[in-house]
């Protein structure tokens, strides 16, 4: 499934595609991500519902409603 993340770096905003086959992959993304990736970043699903951002890791209400 493709998911939309959007992401802010010193110099950049871009909102870009980004596939994952398994709810694993996404929340290993999250995980290995969470710090040390850009300035901030959020990821949607691809209904449009937020599912993560750097500042709080997964959305649970995201993961229940899975």
């Amino acid at each position: 499934m493709k998911y939309l993340l959007e992401f802010k770096t010193e110099d950049d905003y871009e909102i870009k595609e980004i596939e994952f086959d398994t709810i694993q992959e996404v929340c290993e993304f999250v995980i290995k991500n969470r710090t040390d990736m850009w300035e901030y970043w959020l990821l949607y699903d691809p209904k449009g519902n937020w599912i993560a951002d750097n500042w709080t890791g997964l959305n649970s209400s995201w993961l229940i409603d899975l």
